[in-house]
Order: C-alpha cells, then sequence, then structure tokens
C-alpha cells in the first residue's frame, strides 16, 4: 500500500490529468514560458546575423519565396544560395514569406557576398575562420531589410519553440505529476543548445514544434478512446481528422517527421486491438490517411514529378557534403563526442564551444540523470498493475509512444550517419517528450520534502543560457584588437594597391616572415597594411611560396583578422597588422629556393587589384603587377 501511494502521488503511470490545466498550473506553465521566451529571444539578438547552422541558405528559401512567388528547383551542386536546403519541405519556409514579404529583400544575391569562403565549419578547435558570415555595420541595431526578415524569422522560432515547451509539459501531465512534469520540461527547456536553435531561423524549430504537438495530440486521443467513458464520436470521428492536420503539417516541416506515420499506424492498430473493434482502423485510418493526402501529398507528388524521387532525396545527397568511404566504428567513435558537445552546447556553425570543463559537468549530470531514469522506471515496473500486461494499459502508451518516437528518430540519425558526417545533437530534440519524461522519472527518486532541490537542475542551466551569449558566442566573433602587433618591428614597405592606382585602397607599410623555414613546420607572418580611401570590397589575402618553376610550395589565403577584419569596414587611415600562420610541407627538399608574393583578391570573383612599389625603379622580371614581391626565400635543413 505504502509503495503504491508513492506511485499515485507521482503519477509514473497514475490517475490520468485533466483536459484542462489548473489555474496554478497554467501560472507555473506560464512563467517558465515567459522566461524561456525572454531567454531565446535574447539568444536571437546575441548571436551575430547567420551564425546558426545553415541559417543563411534557410533564409535563401525564405528569400527566394517571397521574390519569385515559387518554390525553388533544385539540381545537383545547385547554385542556389539555399543550397541542399532547396528540396526540404516546405511550411516553414511558406509561413516565414507570410511573415516577411512586405520586406524589401533584393539585396540578399549581393549580401550572399559576404560569406566567409575560408570558414572552418563544423571545427570546435578552430582559432580563426569561426564566423560563417562578414560583418558589416548595416547587420547591426536598427534592423533593415534581410536582417529585418532575418530577425523576424528567428522571432517566430521562439514563439514556436514556447509551443513546444507547451506540448512536451501537456504530453508530460499523461504521465507524470505536475510537479515532476514542469521540473523535466524546465530542463529540456534550457538546454544551452535547445535555446540557441530556438533563436536561430530553422525548420528545426517547426518540425520539434509538429512533432511534440502531434506526439502529445496522439497519446490523448489514446487514453480517452480508451477510457470507460469516452465519447465515441469524438474519439473516432472528430479527432482523427484534428490529427491528419497534425501529421500533414509535421510532415510539410521536415522529413524527420516521416517516422510519425509509422508510429501513428502502431497506435490505432493498438486501440483497434484494445476496444477488439477492427473497424476502429478504418473508421480512423482513412480519416487521417485523405487529411495527410490533401494537405500535403502536393509536395511528395511535386517531387515525384520534379526530381523523380519521393522524398528528393536524391538532390539532397547530390548537396551535401558525403562521407568518402563507409563509416567505420573508429569514424563513429570519434563523432560521438561531437555530437554530445552538439546536443548540449556547441554554437556558430559547430565552430564555437564551451570551455571543456562545462562538457565535463555535462557528462556527469548526463551520466547521472540516465542511472535515475533507469532506477525510476525499474519502480515503476515494480508498482505497476499486475492485473493487466504493461502493453495493455492505457496509462502506458504515452510513454511507450514517447520511447518508440525517439527510437525511430535514433534508427532515422544513424543511417544518415552512414552517408554523411551527421553528428547533430539537434536532431534529437523532436524527441523532447521522452526526455523530458525521462528526466521526470529520473527526479522522482527524490524524497517529496526534497523535491523543491531539484529546481536547482533546470536553474543552474538556465543561468548557464544566461551568460553564454555574452561569455561564449559574443567573444567567438568579436574582432581581434587592430593594435595588438603595433610593437613588433617589421621590415619597412612602401607600396600601394587598389583597382585604380591613383585613387589607391592600401599602403603596404611593413612585412615580417619568419627567415628559418624548414619543411614540415609552421612558420608565422605579419603585414601591416594602411586603409588610404574607402576600400570598395571585402578582399582576401594571400601569401605563396613559389619556386623557380612558378608551383607554389606553401601558401595561405584568408580574410584578414582570422576573419573578422572585413576590409571594406576599415576606417580611412586606419593601420592594421595582420598576423597568420603557413604551413611548409614535408616533401619541400632543404636547400630549395624561390620567391616569397602576397597580395589580395576577391574570394568570389578571384580578381586582384593592382600594386606599386614607390621604393622599386623597376619591376621585377618576375613580379605581376596584381601581387607584389616580397623576395626571395630558401628552405633551410631540417634541426637533427
Amino acid at each position: 500500500m505504502r509503495g503504491q501511494q508513492g506511485v499515485q502521488g507521482n503519477q509514473i503511470p497514475g490517475t490520468p490529468a485533466g483536459k484542462h490545466l489548473s489555474p496554478g498550473e497554467q501560472i507555473r506553465v506560464g512563467v517558465l514560458l515567459l522566461v524561456f521566451m525572454l531567454v531565446a529571444g535574447y539568444f536571437s539578438v546575441r548571436v551575430p546575423a547567420f551564425e546558426t547552422p545553415d541559417e543563411f541558405q534557410h533564409y535563401a528559401f525564405v528569400q527566394h519565396v517571397v521574390t519569385w512567388y515559387d518554390l525553388p528547383q533544385s539540381e545537383p551542386n545547385t547554385p542556389g544560395l539555399w543550397r541542399q536546403q532547396g528540396v526540404q519541405a516546405p511550411l516553414y519556409y511558406l509561413l516565414g514569406t507570410g511573415l516577411t514579404f512586405w520586406i524589401d529583400q533584393s539585396d540578399f544575391p549581393v549580401t550572399a557576398h559576404r560569406v566567409n569562403r575560408f570558414a572552418a565549419l563544423g571545427s570546435a578547435h578552430t582559432p580563426i575562420n569561426r564566423n560563417f558570415f562578414l560583418a558589416h555595420a548595416d547587420d547591426g541595431w536598427p534592423w533593415q531589410k534581410e536582417f529585418l526578415a532575418l530577425h523576424i524569422l528567428r522571432f517566430s522560432s521562439v514563439l514556436m519553440s514556447c509551443l513546444t515547451l507547451y506540448a512536451v509539459y501537456r504530453f508530460s501531465r499523461l504521465v507524470l505529476s505536475h510537479e515532476l512534469a514542469l521540473l523535466g520540461t524546465a530542463t529540456c527547456g534550457f538546454i544551452p543548445q535547445f535555446v540557441f536553435i530556438a533563436g536561430a531561423a530553422s525548420n528545426d524549430n517547426l518540425v520539434t514544434m509538429m512533432a511534440c504537438l502531434f506526439l502529445w495530440r496522439l497519446a490523448a486521443w489514446v487514453k480517452e478512446c480508451c477510457g470507460p467513458d469516452h465519447d465515441r464520436h469524438q474519439c473516432f470521428h472528430r479527432t482523427p481528422w484534428q490529427l491528419g492536420i497534425l501529421l500533414a503539417a509535421a510532415l510539410l516541416a521536415k522529413l524527420t517527421a516521416l517516422g510519425l506515420i509509422g508510429l501513428t499506424a502502431l497506435t490505432v492498430t493498438w486501440v483497434a486491438w484494445q476496444r477488439k473493434n477492427i473497424l476502429v482502423l478504418w473508421t480512423v485510418g482513412w480519416r487521417m490517411a485523405v487529411t495527410v493526402l490533401l494537405l500535403a501529398g502536393w509536395w511528395f507528388g511535386r517531387n515525384v514529378w520534379m526530381y523523380g524521387d519521393l522524398l528528393a532525396w536524391n538532390v539532397w545527397e547530390a548537396n551535401i557534403v558525403l562521407r568518402p568511404s563507409p563509416l567505420q566504428i573508429s569514424d563513429l567513435r570519434a563523432e560521438l563526442p561531437v555530437m554530445f558537445q552538439n546536443f548540449w552546447g556547441l554554437f556558430g556553425w559547430n565552430t564555437v564551444p564551451y570551455p571543456s570543463y562545462v562538457y565535463t559537468v555535462l557528462t556527469y549530470l548526463s551520466l547521472l540523470l540516465g542511472m535515475g531514469t533507469v532506477l525510476g522506471l525499474f519502480r515503476t515496473l515494480r508498482s505497476r498493475d499486475r492485473s493487466l500486461a504493461w502493453w495493455q494499459n492505457p496509462s502506458w502508451v504515452p510513454a511507450l509512444l514517447a520511447v518508440l518516437w525517439l527510437g525511430i528518430l535514433l534508427v532515422s540519425w544513424f543511417r544518415f550517419m552512414l552517408i554523411a558526417p551527421a553528428g547533430q545533437g539537434r536532431y534529437l530534440f523532436p524527441a523532447f517528450s521522452a526526455l523530458a519524461l525521462a528526466i521526470g522519472l529520473a527526479l522522482s527518486w527524490l524524497p517529496t520534502q526534497f523535491r523543491n532541490l531539484a529546481w536547482l537542475l533546470p536553474g543552474a542551466l538556465l543561468a548557464l543560457c544566461v551568460i553564454t551569449p555574452s561569455w561564449i558566442i559574443h567573444r567567438a566573433y568579436v574582432p581581434p584588437p587592430v593594435t595588438q602587433y603595433d610593437w613588433m618591428d617589421l621590415t619597412p614597405v612602401n607600396a600601394i594597391s587598389g583597382p585604380d592606382l591613383a585613387q589607391p585602397e592600401f599602403h603596404l607599410i611593413g612585412i615580417g616572415i619568419d627567415q628559418e623555414l624548414q619543411p614540415g613546420t609552421w612558420h608565422r607572418a605579419h603585414i601591416r597594411l594602411q586603409a588610404l580611401n574607402p576600400i570598395s570590397q571585402d578582399y582576401a589575402l594571400f601569401l605563396h611560396l613559389r619556386d623557380p618553376a612558378g608551383n607554389i610550395v606553401a601558401q595561405y589565403d584568408g580574410i584578414p583578422g582570422g576573419g573578422l577584419w572585413a576590409t571594406s569596414q576599415w576606417p580611412i587611415a586606419q593601420i592594421r597588422t595582420e598576423a597568420f600562420s603557413f604551413f611548409l610541407p614535408d616533401h619541400v627538399a632543404p636547400g630549395t629556393t624561390g620567391t616569397i608574393v602576397m597580395g589580395l583578391y576577391n574570394p568570389w570573383t578571384w580578381i586582384r587589384p593592382l600594386w606599386q612599389d614607390h621604393e622599386r625603379t623597376s619591376v621585377q622580371g618576375d613580379e605581376s603587377l596584381n601581387e607584389y614581391v616580397v623576395g626571395p626565400f630558401q628552405v633551410e635543413g631540417v634541426d637533427q
């Protein structure tokens, strides 16, 4: 009797939660959603434009629809700015079009030339080129044109994530007590990566919302249909139409939701078996199927007609980076830690991590929650009503649905991992209902009198979320100080560069390069430039070491400032010293000689500006007018 009371007090599973929240629950859930909205909104305005995964391509899809009143048509290696996202399910982009159609976004194809061609996407340990996009003055407040549209999309994503948490809470209440459901929802809601993605323009937010809404309504439908006093007309005639609408919306949000079709078929079959009425399959099934076909069928038909593939998977694969060889156990072992980091918090384009000690703490937290979930499940199984098998008890069905959905997502993720590096923890966010349920089970072990201590968990995650934008994200995109290398004595130079030497854009003041060049080692170089006039474009800098035959034996290419000094934003007369490293390969033989040249170029058009050296009376024979000859080099022998 004592054990049974404990289970009912936590409702795992216990008496069914009411269809409507009590006033006290409404207040608590409302406070949670308000706090989440403020924190996620803070992320959305603090994260620089297009510095969330695939955000640039997602926005490009919306901009295309706004501009051309049509969905994009993709092809292998498509030149479209939307890249692989051009074959994504369209609902997120159509909603985004409805929110931003009134904004002039026609400059976006020009703005797209501010993409950092040297960005080290996916490299969490790179000290430079973390940024996907070159920041300009016009992408800040007050937002205008495409940046205004982008932030409207971000705010809409925040609202979608609020609905996600509401649906997660309502689902959890079908199984857990109010307190445990709120604890599980709050813990999930303040996972930093979830908050980060919630503030991004991404269809992940829509599919997560739709999956959680659908799972809640499907589980509630099961409990209602199997109840002793159910409304037959409501259960088997009206609700299936509603579920069909939600399922169609989920399918139009992202193909991640395809697994919900199988989950729904299993659920309807189980209800028919539970009701001992095979006609339930027909009564419910045809209503849901017709609704899905009417609302979402056109999209799959378009894929077949346009790409010859129901899911347009063939075009998707032709526009992503595939594995050069089949997935090996060693690959999986190497990528799982990245997925763990990406689940809890790995920002930018997976280029801005937390310090390692944060992940250490999160690892121990994950282990504790995992063990607590197993123990909570074991206790629940021991205290269940043994007059029914667990698969016959409607109170267990919501939890079973959540676990099955999580399993489907894991299989889908592994299927993707077989063909492409896909260690993205956010792929599991549509299974937040299962994660919140697991956290609630883990925390159910705390005695009731100490239950308030459990709020330290979401509270700590909330505190981490609050400080992350300034502590981690903003600092990663702050340009290096322009005066940091002013103290260095460089070899004086007096050269100018620009498309028109009558009005040069740059003055080359000094150069410094390691004198002893050895194969198989990194070497440092410094170049001091001054902006003479307004700079017309965002140049990349190059340094080449060429042998007598003109072959490049070592080189460096990159945007100055480690990707953060967009040259078009340099103030006139300001002097900046660029520091970078280049690698001299092992195969370069000691004694190799050649010439060091440097210059600038537009990374999109490859056009170089001209150079003129005021100190040289004649142009050297191997010197081109579109690059500057620094001088000769000789590779030294390797020290023994």
